[in-house]
């Protein structure tokens, strides 16, 4: 099937119906199974997914699609790091550009983003094509929406275990203000509160102390502490 479904989307790629189809088709297979993560990048998956998405960029179900199935993908190490080496990054990252208005786009994306900045490598591309300011204008666009907001103190998470250069660069673009916000708003989730506060540990250096103690970071997470 997986031959089938990567053959089809090099045969059409400008048929955005078709290619849509094929990414579920893809996102589907990968969705928790291992060996089918390996098979569909063994014939080209990865590929044939980081193609549709640069060819049909205006294309919403496309940018879903693609982002949802390279984060299934993405679950696999290897292919981590493959995605990462074959502009698999870009294209999340622009999606949420072009498509900012999009909850399910955003959503997908950042879930990607998320997986694939778990590799240092990745995480290091993300951080220099802009990742931070994406992220955060997602969550100040959807800050009701409890997914966007955990994966976005996720991604700023796993971009802050990079450098102390890093770090500081993430407080200076104010990540600090849209993690308090979601951990006001969201104070009942569990995983929410848990990626803010790693992510705050993460940013604890002596240059963002002062810029941590006027957003009330430590009382943030002391009463997420009390609370579980």
């Amino acid at each position: 099937v997986g031959v089938a479904v990567v053959f089809c989307m090099a045969r059409h790629p400008n048929d955005a119906r078709l290619q849509e189809k094929a990414l579920k088709a893809i996102r589907n297979l990968c969705a928790n199974c291992d060996e089918n993560k390996e098979a569909v990048a063994n014939i080209g998956g990865i590929d044939a997914v980081i193609c549709a998405m640069q060819s049909l960029k205006h294309e919403l179900e496309v940018q879903e699609e693609g982002a949802w199935a390279i984060s299934n993908l993405a679950q696999n190490k290897d292919n981590r790091e493959a995605i990462g080496l074959s502009g698999g990054i870009e294209v999340v990252i622009r999606a949420m550009w072009v498509h900012t208005e999009c909850i399910e786009v955003q959503e997908r994306c950042a879930q990607a983003l998320f997986t694939l900045t778990e590799d240092l490598h990745n995480a290091n591309v993300a951080l220099e094509l802009d990742s931070v300011s994406v992220v955060l204008d997602t969550m100040q666009r959807f800050t009701e929406v409890s997914i966007i907001q955990e994966m976005g103190c996720a991604i700023l998470c796993n971009l802050a275990a990079i450098t102390n250069e890093a770090k500081m660069q993430i407080v200076d673009e104010g990540a600090l203000d849209a993690i308090a916000l979601a951990m006001v708003l969201h104070a009942d989730n569990v995983d929410l509160q848990t990626r803010a506060c790693v992510g705050l540990v993460n940013l604890a250096i002596e240059d963002n102390l002062k810029p941590m103690l006027a957003a009330n970071i430590i009382e943030l997470v002391g009463t997420a502490a009390d609370s579980f």
